[in-house]
């Protein structure tokens, strides 16, 4: 999946200029040089340093807690939060939303397109709709660009947000065209593996193009299907499934 480039005269001025925009610290990413850049001689042949900035996934080592008794355990109902911790809640996931949203200007500015964000937040997804004349440039081949930032988007709302909700970026209304190609491909792959019997691993995909692939294929009864790797590398496998004698 390809991430957004951030650029400088150098490296250190690229790795400086993506870590401001992510908001993050150099410890957190992992940093591919993609061009180093050159200063060029009286001002020709002066290109700028390019860089990638892949957030690193941080596994938390869980305790485990020996069970004294578990009846008391088992009855344990969590406290039902009071109207003001509802609305405190509301508010800061509103403001998460908020900025969220001031997260992506500023990457879409660095990447030098032009665009207005429009929100709609409804439930637990939160849909940024770009309004922009540079929609190819943000979408990328295949929608890996757009992809990329959403997954960007989504890590940045898990950690200010106090509710588990889902982010989509949507641009020109790609993503509708994307749930038709998304549909056919299910389908064509579903053929494939029962023609042939053979296991098919498909290309990266964001989390809503996964559930997509699982939702169309839930229900034939012979083929299988299970989500491998981790994000934003996580992709879906359909298999046959074993005849039982």
């Amino acid at each position: 999946m390809n991430m957004p480039i951030f650029t400088g005269k150098n490296v250190d001025q690229a790795v400086t200029n993506g870590l401001a925009t992510l908001k993050l610290e150099k410890s957190q990413v992992e940093i591919k040089i993609i061009n180093e850049g050159k200063s060029g001689f009286l001002f020709f042949g002066r290109q700028k340093a390019e860089v990638e900035l892949i957030e690193k996934i941080v596994t938390k080592k869980s305790t485990s807690k020996k069970i004294v008794d578990e009846k008391k355990e088992e009855n344990v109902v969590s406290k039902p939060l009071t109207a003001e911790e509802k609305a405190a809640r509301s508010q800061l996931n509103e403001k998460a939303v908020h900025d969220v949203g001031y997260y992506l200007a500023d990457i879409t500015e660095l990447m030098g397109i032009d665009t207005e964000i429009n929100v709609q937040f409804e439930r637990r997804q939160v849909t940024y709709d770009f309004n922009t004349s540079k929609q190819g440039l943000l979408i990328g081949k295949h929608g890996k660009s757009l992809n990329a930032l959403q997954y960007l988007a989504q890590v940045n709302m898990n950690q200010k947000a106090v509710s588990r909700m889902n982010v989509i970026l949507d641009v020109g209304g790609y993503r509708k065209r994307r749930e038709e190609t998304i549909e056919r491909l299910a389908i064509k792959v579903a053929k494939d593996v029962i023609r042939t019997g053979e296991t098919i691993q498909l290309d990266p995909m964001p989390a809503n193009e996964r559930k997509q692939i699982h939702f169309y294929l839930a229900r034939n009864s012979r083929i299988k299907t299970t989500s491998i790797g981790t994000e934003p590398k996580r992709s879906v496998v359909v298999a046959p499934k074993k005849k039982t004698h």
